[in-house]
């Protein structure tokens, strides 16, 4: 199945530029988008097959960018397409037992390493220092009760699990259509832009 838009225009959501579409300009757009959410859903995993560049597809793309090694975009360009379209998406390989039987002797090396005889520990070898907590994304404000995760994941339609830097993708998606400075933040203005854009419809399923 070719991409059916032509050369620079991608699947997304971005009422400023003309060169993106998100299925509802034609009837021919919207059968291929139809297409290609059909054949993700049999080669990766099920999401809605509606024609329409919503929420579920968009974390689709994110998720097939980000493990293929291709820019994250958020937007569907002719060569995430042809990733699934072209049966170029292929399961990650399996480790082979050669491979297996390397891994097991190198971990077996590691625990008889010097520092360590035995189950006794030496008393000269330096001390691990304790791991950190990992400290959490600043994507929201904490001084604006209506920008809590949940909040935003409930009105954007996105999934639940979804990831961080997913999640301030769409939050900057929010700002650009406000015209505000994408910082994937969501501040106070950025909060007030999504209950417009909300209240306007600018946003639905996702997008």
């Amino acid at each position: 199945m070719d991409f059916p838009l032509p050369l620079g225009h991608v699947y997304g959501v971005n009422p400023h530029s003309l060169q993106c579409h998100d299925g509802r300009g034609s009837l021919r757009e919207r059968r291929a988008l139809e297409e290609w959410q059909r054949a993700y859903s049999l080669r990766v995993r099920d999401i809605p097959v509606t024609g329409v560049f919503d929420g579920p597809t968009q974390q689709a793309v994110f998720e097939l960018q980000r493990t293929r090694g291709l820019p994250v975009t958020g937007y569907l360009d002719e060569r995430t397409w042809r990733l699934i379209t072209e049966h170029e998406f292929e399961s990650e390989p399996e480790i082979s037992v050669d491979v297996q039987v390397s891994l097991v002797g190198a971990t077996e090396t590691a625990e008889s390493a010097p520092g360590v005889v035995g189950d006794t520990p030496d008393p000269f070898r330096r001390a691990e220092k304790p791991s950190r907590s990992p400290r959490p994304p600043k994507w929201f404000d904490p001084n604006v009760p209506e920008a809590s995760r949940d909040h935003v994941v409930s009105v954007l339609g996105l999934p639940p699990d979804i990831g961080d830097e997913d999640l301030a993708a769409c939050i900057r998606g929010v700002q650009l259509r406000a015209k505000l400075p994408t910082t994937g933040v969501m501040d106070t203005p950025t909060a007030r832009a999504l209950d417009r854009q909300v209240r306007r419809g600018k946003l639905s399923g996702g997008q």
